[in-house]
């Protein structure tokens, strides 16, 4: 998974998120299948990580417009994954959304301006596009 689906529908929206890309960060892979699948749909690019010390390579290589975020990784976790981007010169304006299943994991985020959303596992299909594009929105 973790690219765009094949034969998504034609549409304003699609045509908008053309050429946009998220990394998913999560362990789980059948959250980063599903999310992958929303995205493509919505005409996003995706790629996906596993592992915490997986996400920085890949933004390198991959260099998305969005980085979806899970609290809990393992290796390194999402909060240190967190202050490391922000702190970086050639990622510190990468917008990020932190998803977790964790209540308590999301309070420490709130400290990064670039952290646009925090939302809770599950997550609804329209929340997820409707915060993904509020984040890309520039300004």
């Amino acid at each position: 998974m973790c690219s765009p689906a094949a034969g998504a529908p034609a549409s304003r929206l699609l045509r908008e998120n053309m050429r946009k890309k998220i990394l998913i960060a999560d362990d789980d892979p059948e959250v980063r299948d599903f999310f992958s699948d929303i995205l493509g749909e919505a005409g996003y690019e995706t790629a996906c990580c596993e592992k915490g010390g997986e996400v920085e390579k890949t933004i390198a290589g991959f260099h998305p417009d969005l980085l979806l975020l899970d609290a809990m990784l393992p290796g390194v976790d999402g909060l240190t994954l967190a202050r490391r981007i922000t702190g970086n010169p050639a990622t510190e304006d990468l917008p990020i959304i932190v998803v977790t299943g964790l209540g308590s994991a999301v309070a420490a985020f709130g400290k990064f301006p670039q952290v646009k959303a925090l939302m809770h596992k599950p997550v609804p299909n329209e929340e997820l596009l409707d915060n993904i594009g509020k984040a890309m929105k520039p300004g």
